[in-house]
């Protein structure tokens, strides 16, 4: 059966059980990432599509830590983790610097995430009506 238009083909399902926030929307369509009014986010990682569980281990400690982590995304032949949704990408200035400072294993693994428009890692055809 062909999948509807309406279904991303950019959410990655992960095996097993869905932990998190109760927060998090059941489907990614329904999450800031896809509400018109924000066009930027925050690349915290990115992984080969062949890496999934690396993109979910990051999304945990994402999530763990307190942070508006969106399921990995695939754009391109990656699978991106992004942090949080906002109309203007200084709205995300002090996620991004939080995100830079976190230490996991000791290490700062995360210094090099940045901000961008969601357009050009994403399709999300929102009807701007």
């Amino acid at each position: 059966t062909a999948r509807p238009s309406s279904q991303p083909r950019s959410f990655q399902p992960r095996e097993g059980v869905e932990k998190g926030p109760a927060a998090t929307p059941a489907r990614i369509e329904d999450s800031p990432l896809y509400d018109p009014d924000n066009q930027y986010t925050l690349v915290v990682e990115a992984y080969s599509k062949t890496s999934p569980d690396f993109a979910w281990a990051t999304h945990d400690h994402l999530a763990e830590e307190g942070f508006d982590v969106f399921p990995p995304v695939a754009s391109g032949n990656l699978l991106l983790v992004l942090v949080g949704a906002a109309p203007k990408s200084a709205d995300l200035a002090d996620v991004e610097a939080r995100v830079r400072k976190l230490e996991r294993d000791g290490k700062k693994e995360y210094d090099d995430a940045y901000r961008q428009p969601i357009d050009k890692l994403i399709s999300r055809n929102i009807d701007k009506n």
